[in-house]
């Protein structure tokens, strides 16, 4: 039942309005016959359907936005209760499923929920976001995961953006490349690129995350100084790390270190 009234709700707005479009075309044109309703109103419903497919997937990034990943979970495993999404629509709601595990530090159930993405349905721009998010879930459940070099590759491949450093540097860290390490952290700070967003009408746009850049990466910088015993400059990226005004696993274990050091 709660089902029901979901989609119900869900399409009570297209409803409405393609009635009422189909009512003003009917007393425009009385002679309007079934078989040009038909054409007028189908296409027009589902039109208005994806419309509020997008703004439902839109809806549940806000939600990523503010930090309410409780609600966006249940928003997003709702839709996908619904069977008119098609392969890509599906995409978008699983992934931002995955990314609210991974902002609550449940990293595994976070590569689970990757997992049952289709990806043979990713855009360009998904893949990288998909290619990224595998790489972050492994660094931070199993530091040498053997997955991690190809998935480093397929991402670079596709996009060489700045926001990505700060991984790459703990990768390199991890594996005693203190010299790269240190020179992605600097081409990180020294980029300009890092708070970009790439806009786009036929793949998922990459938009500016004010989340990874103001706690995630600095999370990343301030643990990759510390695994290369820095840790005067580790406080300065962990303290940026904890400016945020909800609960989240970076802020809340930058917190941890900051005391341990």
């Amino acid at each position: 039942m709660k089902k029901f009234w979901f989609h119900l709700k869900e399409l009570l707005p297209t409803i409405i309005i393609a009635g009422t479009v189909g009512l003003i075309l009917g007393i425009k044109n009385v002679e309007l016959n079934f078989r040009t309703s038909i054409i007028i109103f189908v296409p027009l419903f589902f039109i208005i359907l994806t419309v509020l497919i997008i703004k439902n997937i839109f809806g549940t990034t806000k939600l990523l936005e503010k930090g309410k990943y409780d609600e966006l979970i249940e928003k997003c495993e709702e839709n996908l209760e619904y069977g008119r999404l098609n392969k890509k629509q599906k995409n978008a709601f699983i992934n931002n499923i995955a990314v609210a595990y991974h902002r609550m530090g449940n990293f595994i159930k976070s590569k689970e929920i990757f997992d049952k993405i289709d990806t043979g349905n990713l855009d360009k721009n998904l893949r990288y976001i998909y290619y990224t998010f595998k790489i972050e879930n492994a660094l931070l459940t199993d530091k040498y995961s053997e997955n991690i070099e190809e998935y480093i590759k397929k991402a670079l491949d596709i996009y060489k953006l700045s926001s990505f450093y700060p991984t790459l540097a703990y990768y390199e860290a991890l594996h005693n490349n203190e010299n790269k390490s240190l020179e992605y952290i600097n081409n990180y700070i020294n980029s300009d690129d890092s708070k970009k967003s790439i806009w786009s009408f036929f793949n998922t746009s990459l938009i500016f995350d004010k989340f990874i850049y103001d706690i995630e990466n600095n999370y990343l910088i301030g643990i990759t100084y510390l695994e290369l015993e820095k840790s005067d400059l580790a406080k300065e990226y962990l303290l940026k790390a904890t400016k945020c005004e909800y609960d989240n696993y970076f802020t809340s274990k930058a917190r941890e270190l900051l005391r341990e050091i």
